[in-house]
């Protein structure tokens, strides 16, 4: 499995816009409300809030999850650059899980996160 270019990613993450996805630690439902050519916005559904990510953010923990074969909660920390707030690390891991199904699964015993797999989608 070839890693995807940033161009090719950040075409995965538009096809979200419109689209409601899930959290990957609660299940909550977040609906992509737009996707610029810098940004990814998205509205939890149940928490009535706004999350936004720039695209080296989505990159970043790409590249790491890549590189790693797989990124928990705990290690979203190590990625230079990965945002501190938890909220936005979440919802991070959560559009990558929507955008890379076909490469990486998400992890649901231990800590949340995503790992790399040869996935069908």
């Amino acid at each position: 499995m070839k890693m995807l270019s940033e161009g090719e990613l950040w075409d995965r993450v538009r096809g979200l816009e419109g689209k409601t996805i899930e959290t990957i630690r609660y299940h909550e439902p977040v609906k992509i409300t737009q996707v610029t050519h810098t940004t990814v916005g998205g509205f939890n559904l149940k928490r009535k809030k706004s999350r936004s990510a720039n695209f080296d953010e989505v990159y970043g923990v790409y590249s790491f999850l890549f590189r790693e074969k797989r990124i928990t909660s705990d290690e979203r920390g190590l990625v230079p650059g990965h945002p501190k707030h938890r909220g936005n690390g979440f919802y991070i891991l959560a559009v990558l899980a929507e955008a890379i199904s076909d490469q990486a699964k998400i992890i649901q015993k231990g800590k949340a996160g995503l790992k790399m797999c040869s996935c069908t989608a």
